[in-house]
């Protein structure tokens, strides 16, 4: 398959889901290994841990969500997989960027040798596959006046604590019991007027 003639890209949704919210919008994570206890549900390699978003404008509700990176990287051989098949029979994430003209309807053929003239017109949104979007577990969830907005955690012995930067200029300090419960241990004043938008481990 010749690059000069054929380009595609896979796209993975990533989402997070809480008490009756989707958050669709990933703002920021980190990517590590996490506490034991934690472990037990997520496994023992390394985990994303992220704030999502209600709405991508950052004005609704946020939350703090977990989900394996084996579990993202699953989904993206899936991706692969019905990329190289050519299917259309699901909805998901896979999106062609080909020439137009008389090339093959199916990526499969292409796969197979098969080739189509290039064209200086390209078709950036030829939609050929779709599977559902992977879900994340909120195990911390805020209100919109607060809003989560930079995030950080830590293994202390076998147990994991995450912190979630908010726009209100405070450091929610959270003990994460499970990939969908956690316990708040402190609210953190650190600033008055400025949202907290990086934290470092």
């Amino acid at each position: 398959m010749s690059k000069d003639t054929f380009t595609a890209y896979v796209e993975a949704f990533l989402e997070c889901s809480g008490q009756n919210q989707v958050y669709k919008y990933l703002r920021t994570f980190q990517v590590g290994k996490v506490g034991s206890t934690l472990a037990r549900d997520v496994g023992s390699g390394d985990v994303l841990i992220g704030v999502f978003d209600e709405m991508e404008n950052g004005l609704g509700k946020s939350a703090l969500c977990v989900v394996s990176v084996a579990q993202i990287n699953v989904k993206y051989k899936e991706a692969l997989e019905v990329c190289r098949l050519g299917s259309v029979s699901k909805r998901g994430f896979i999106r062609d960027i080909r020439p137009q003209g008389d090339c093959p309807s199916s990526l499969a053929s292409l796969w197979n040798g098969s080739s189509c003239s290039p064209s200086s017109n390209l078709d950036m949104s030829l939609e050929i596959s779709q599977a559902d979007p992977l879900v994340a577990s909120a195990f911390y969830e805020v209100s919109s006046s607060e809003g989560l907005r930079s995030t950080a955690f830590v293994v202390a012995d076998d147990e994991t604590v995450a912190f979630g930067g908010k726009k209100d200029g405070k450091i929610d300090k959270v003990h994460v019991l499970t990939n969908a419960s956690s316990q708040l241990i402190a609210t953190l004043p650190m600033s008055d007027s400025f949202p907290i938008v990086s934290l470092k481990p």
